[in-house]
């Protein structure tokens, strides 16, 4: 199977545990202690329910939902491996060494001579006649909410179809889209948005030299 890269080289930012899972009626708070937490769209439970960004404090138990991590001045060149953890396994606390999460299973993130590299492997899946692949996503574990972000960026996206991006983005739909195309690796894309709305006038292209 085909397996492809894209490396974060550096990166300076101003800026768990098992999952349990219950049902939930739609005008009730979760039910069960054990499973505290609501998931927007999803239901009850624990870990990754509980995440500020996911956890619904109005149909949630009194407390349940994690604080919003503040955000804190730092500059992470990929040296060490244990600042990356795959969501699963985050306990919701961000001092206690992870800077990032991978969100999906199967995990393709890793930290590599000092590369944050994410992968995309190829599945048995096609959509339209195409092969689908599963990629890897990371997430900071902090919360911004305003400051300057850099970031060196190497694009696995030579082949068309493959999308590499960089993004800043809030629960609420704003967000600030960097994305390289597949097929066109000497252009960055940018956009952003406001209220999950999609509108592509704000959107733009420059070009750069190799890849």
């Amino acid at each position: 199977m085909a397996f492809m890269k894209i490396s974060v080289l550096s990166l300076l930012a101003y800026f768990g545990s098992q999952v349990t899972a219950a049902s939930s009626s739609s005008s009730n708070v979760c039910p069960s202690e054990y499973a505290p937490c609501y998931y927007k769209n999803v239901g009850c439970g624990s870990g990754q329910y509980c995440f500020a960004i996911n956890c619904d404090s109005a149909r949630s138990r009194p407390n349940s939902c994690y604080p919003a991590p503040s955000c804190v001045s730092f500059t992470d060149d990929f040296s060490n491996a244990a600042s990356l953890v795959e969501a699963s396994k985050f306990d919701g606390n961000p001092n206690l060494g992870p800077k990032w999460m991978s969100e999906w299973t199967p995990n393709y993130a890793s930290i590599e001579d000092g590369q944050l590299v994410l992968g995309m492997k190829a599945t048995n899946n096609k959509h339209n006649g195409n092969i689908v692949g599963q990629g890897s996503t990371v997430t900071s574990v902090r919360w911004m909410l305003y400051g300057n972000v850099t970031a060196r960026v190497k694009s696995a996206s030579v082949t068309g179809g493959v999308v590499s991006s960089f993004i800043i983005k809030n629960p609420q739909g704003d967000e600030i889209d960097f994305e390289w195309v597949g097929g066109g690796p000497k252009q960055v894309q940018t956009d952003f948005y406001y209220d999950g709305i999609t509108e592509y006038e704000h959107n733009g292209k420059l070009s750069y030299g190799n890849p």
